[in-house]
């Protein structure tokens, strides 16, 4: 190649690599610069006089702080890019896209900037005088970006196989009540034992509440995850909502041996707070105990310290070994994997206590119980009215004339409702809410039991409606829906009651008698 045609080649790449933001660096055989625009990149008006060798041009730490210049620091004898370019002028050829991390000191040498290039070199012989130009990309921001990807892969590979066990332990905690569900109800009408029918009623019943709380769990644990966990924060008299969790609660105990107590402090305490997932925590926690506490005692309580307020549930039940207690508030985690339950009860509390702003936590002895404690921010709220009941004249009627209408658009669900309540009642059966809205106004029925979901009209379009004609008559929701909005919406929308799906045939025959005491007279 002659000179004059490199020349005019080299201006014509200069303007090409500038347009690109390439940086192209022509060196000899010792690696010293002849020619760069490294400078013009930079914005670096005055060009030295000399540029010295390729470290030195771009600021290379170990030729900075070696003292010697490029090539003279020891951790030169391991740079890939002073390598490459010595070994490629040794063969008389040149080098493609190299990819190497350097380490550069900013202009004022105070600062390391690590970055990463891809260096390409083409052998030049001109006129017996070897050279090299040296081609570099600035591909730090590539590199970055590769690496986050690589980041977010492991992270999806991670999730694939989290998502993958907890389908794998959804399906075996779903599948264990379901056995005894389906197993037990299919013998259950060959069996003419009375005492032996009680036993497989009783486990079925157990099983049930085990696939509802599995069926919470997951409800809010998909809510969890999904950022759409609803607080309802509310003014609440702490000591009347404990009482009322020691009355539920009570119903949970199997033996005797072991007593639950709520030690309440002397003076009453209003709060601003989430009473739905106060009491979520609460019940959580004692449920919790009981499992765990064959004989002694529960108590559980709270007490307000600054600007918390601290709630403990303590038990003298089998307690949890020192090396374990970290770790029981991750998710599946069971200390007996015999008992019942999903592992997923202490990893929801944990959720929800940090979510409203607090901390969670347990102190424990092998063999001496144990004292789960949660902190909530405390916020006074004004003294929490008790309401009063609306003054509303009773319903009278004769005993064997009392009418209830059942609102349901499932045969099925009706069909229970049916064989529950067909022996105490009159029952009427509306397919949606306009049909009830028809039937009410035909038929004066005494108590109305409204699914919420229904075609047409609502359960609670269907209220609206009949509340135009009756404010008396009692209305009970029934919902499938389990959100902690639901009750308050409910209460809200002229409901005088609220019942959640599953039924409860004896939950739904309490809050029937309740009603009736209440909003009708007999005569």
């Amino acid at each position: 190649m002659q000179k004059n045609e490199w020349v005019a080649q080299t201006k014509e790449s200069d303007t090409i690599l500038r347009s690109m933001n390439a940086c192209f660096i022509l060196i000899n055989s010792d690696l010293v610069v002849i020619r760069t625009n490294y400078y013009d990149l930079s914005g670096i008006s005055e060009e030295p006089a000399s540029s010295g060798r390729v470290g030195d041009l771009l600021n290379c730490k170990n030729a900075v702080r070696s003292g010697g210049g490029c090539g003279a620091h020891k951790n030169c004898e391991n740079c890939m890019i002073r390598h490459t370019i010595e070994n490629a002028f040794c063969h008389k050829k040149g080098f493609h896209k190299l990819e190497a991390s350097m380490r550069l000191l900013s202009s004022d040498h105070q600062q390391i900037i690590p970055c990463d290039v891809s260096v390409s070199g083409t052998y030049l012989n001109n006129e017996g005088h070897e050279q090299m130009l040296l081609t570099v990309y600035d591909i730090t921001e590539l590199k970055n970006m590769q690496r986050l990807l690589n980041i977010e892969k492991e992270n999806a590979v991670s999730a694939e196989k989290l998502k993958s066990a907890f389908i794998a332990n959804m399906s075996h905690e779903i599948r264990t009540p379901l056995n005894a569900i389906v197993g037990f109800s299919g013998i259950l009408a060959s069996t003419e034992e009375e005492e032996e029918k009680q036993e497989y009623v009783s486990i079925i019943e157990n099983n049930n509440t085990l696939l509802l709380q599995l069926i919470s769990d997951i409800l809010d644990l998909s809510k969890i995850e999904a950022g759409t966990l609803d607080l309802h924060y509310s003014n609440v008299e702490i000591n009347d909502l404990m009482k009322d969790l020691e009355n539920m609660c009570q119903l949970k105990l199997k033996s005797d041996a072991v007593k639950l107590e709520f030690v309440a402090p002397e003076e009453p305490c209003f709060a601003h707070i989430e009473k739905n997932r106060l009491s979520q925590l609460i019940i959580n926690l004692v449920t919790n105990a009981i499992k765990f506490t064959i004989q002694g005692s529960i108590r559980f309580g709270y007490k307000r310290q600054n600007n918390e307020l601290y709630f403990y549930v303590a038990d003298t039940g089998c307690g949890i070994p020192q090396d374990k207690q970290k770790s029981i508030f991750g998710r599946f985690v069971k200390l007996n994997s015999f008992a019942q339950g999903t592992g997923l009860g202490l990893s929801i509390c944990q959720t929800l206590v940090e979510h409203m702003g607090g901390k969670i936590g347990v102190e424990s002895e092998e063999g001496n119980g144990s004292t789960f404690w949660f902190t909530l921010p405390y916020k006074q709220a004004e003294t929490v009215k008790k309401s009063l009941p609306k003054d509303i004249q009773p319903i009278a009627i004769e005993k064997d004339k009392l009418v209830i209408l059942i609102a349901e658009d499932n045969e099925s669900n009706y069909k229970l409702f049916e064989s529950i309540l067909k022996y105490d009642y009159h029952l009427l059966h509306a397919w949606d809410g306009q049909e009830a809205v028809n039937m009410f106004k035909e038929h004066n029925p005494q108590i109305i039991l409204m699914d919420i979901n229904m075609p047409v009209l609502d359960g609670y379009e269907a209220t609206k409606e009949i509340r135009k004609y009756s404010a008396k008559v009692p209305i009970i929701a029934i919902t499938a829906f389990a959100y902690a909005s639901d009750e308050q919406r409910v209460m809200e929308s002229g409901f005088d009651g609220y019942m959640p799906k599953p039924i409860n045939a004896r939950q739904l025959k309490a809050q029937l008698t309740d009603i009736m005491q209440k909003r009708i007279v007999l005569l």
